[in-house]
């Protein structure tokens, strides 16, 4: 469920296998006594909740703002609401505020997509989710809730500048809509080995926009930076 309004929550699904999952829980390095110091509450505050099913865990603990009330400023975001996108997953937003991740071709080739789309709740009607292609649109769709479904397509040619998108968006309710999805896209066509990269997981490969250049000096900042450097200037008698 999602937290109250006077909760602080953590859902950490992160782990790709049950071995990780369980050897992070017997650390204790999540435990109540380990995390309060961080956040400067009482032991008996922080509750640890583990889901062996979807190998996740969550944290909960006090708040010292409540949610909505003047002063928090912490997500949901007053324009996008629930809306996030992370490395692993992320959460859609209502009706008007899908999550997307592009994948834009550098190449001319074919390719293959497989990755697993995880649900972690029973409460509300669950998630839609699209590849789509600028070239024929969607080539793959599905829906899930409280489950995972596999999400695969196989040999569809692009071309270099093509993109692919990734598309999760609420199923009617924007309650508890997290999701977990990291799939892999590889080149499939016998072109592919002629490539220095062959296949892209979102976990590691994808990333927002570059950072822009900076803008050039001015002619005055210029001149001014070369007096800086000169001999004069380095150095003093």
């Amino acid at each position: 469920m999602r937290p109250h309004s006077h909760e602080t929550a953590f859902d950490l699904s992160i782990f790709d296998d049950e071995e990780t999952y369980k050897r992070v829980l017997d650390t204790g390095a999540l435990s109540p006594r380990a995390i309060a110091p961080l956040y400067k509450v009482s032991d008996n505050e922080v509750a640890v909740i583990p889901f062996d099913v979807a190998l996740a865990i969550k944290i909960t603990m006090p708040r010292p703002v409540p949610a909505g009330s003047p002063g928090d400023a912490n997500w949901p975001e007053g324009k996008l609401g629930w809306a996030q996108l992370i490395k692993h997953g992320g959460q859609p937003g209502a009706s008007e505020h899908a999550v997307i991740r592009r994948w834009v071709s550098p190449v001319n080739s074919t390719i293959s997509f497989i990755g697993e789309l995880h649900h972690f709740s029973s409460v509300g009607n669950g998630i839609k989710a699209y590849i789509i292609s600028s070239r024929e649109g969607i080539i793959w769709s599905g829906e899930v809730q409280d489950d995972f479904i596999m999400t695969e397509f196989q040999g569809h040619p692009i071309r270099k500048g093509d993109t692919v998108d990734l598309v999760v968006e609420s199923n009617g309710e924007e309650a508890e809509d997290k999701f977990r999805w990291h799939p892999r896209l590889y080149l499939s066509g016998e072109d592919a080995t002629q490539y220095p990269k062959q296949d892209w997981l979102t976990r590691f490969d994808f990333q927002g926009p570059p950072p822009r250049a900076p803008e050039p000096l001015a002619p005055w900042a210029q001149y001014a930076q070369v007096l800086l450097m000169s001999n004069e200037f380095i150095f003093i008698d």
